[in-house]
């Protein structure tokens, strides 16, 4: 991406965007011979990005690990301001890269919002940021059924089922040996069917 004016010497080029130093050296020519001269090297600056995500979302209970990542030269600094749930911090790798990481309690479900700032001499930039906490994953702790304890031959039943303690929702199914004319609702655990006569 270099070049050299043949006669005015003149070295000139669009500096890659993902490089931090080059170095070069011009040849010098006539009909007598050549020289060499000595390398230049250049070092490359460029202002600040983040180029992450500006959302992450961990589960309470449960290690969570998210990488903020930025580019400029040199090397950023990157600080945050704001709170995080207890429990989850954030440090700086000081390589470019910082790291959020932890295991929220489980009373710390919600939504964080902190700015996080990348500055490297040359400029800085910030980005707000969103951290979610959600529920921690369980499973159903009961299931309760309820509907009417007798019904007429021939008639409609409709019962109910409540699974409680589950995250996310539980879903529902028919144990084995159930009779083929009852089915339930998979997500709403409605139980419906006709009773036979005989």
């Amino acid at each position: 991406w270099l070049s050299v004016g043949a006669t005015s010497g003149v070295v000139t080029g669009t500096v890659p965007s993902n490089i931090a130093l080059f170095s070069y050296s011009v040849t010098a020519t006539n009909s007598q011979g050549s020289i060499t001269s000595s390398t230049q090297s250049v070092t490359v600056t460029a202002a600040p990005a983040i180029t992450s995500a500006n959302t992450a979302t961990f589960v309470a209970s449960t290690a969570g690990t998210f990488t903020v990542t930025t580019t400029g030269s040199p090397t950023s600094k990157i600080t945050k301001t704001g709170s995080l749930p207890n429990g989850v911090t954030f440090v700086d790798n000081k390589n470019g890269t910082a790291t959020l990481a932890g295991t929220p309690k489980p009373g710390s479900v919600g939504t964080y919002v902190i700015t996080i700032t990348a500055k490297n001499g040359i400029g800085q930039v910030s980005q707000s940021f969103t951290l979610t906490v959600t529920a921690a994953l369980t499973a159903p702790t009961s299931v309760g059924v309820t509907g009417p304890s007798s019904i007429v031959a021939g008639g409609s039943y409709s019962a109910t089922a409540l699974a409680l303690g589950a995250n996310p929702a539980a879903t529902y199914s028919l144990a084995l040996g159930t009779p083929l004319w009852l089915s339930v609702g998979a997500t709403s655990g409605v139980v419906t069917g006709t009773v036979p006569s005989n």
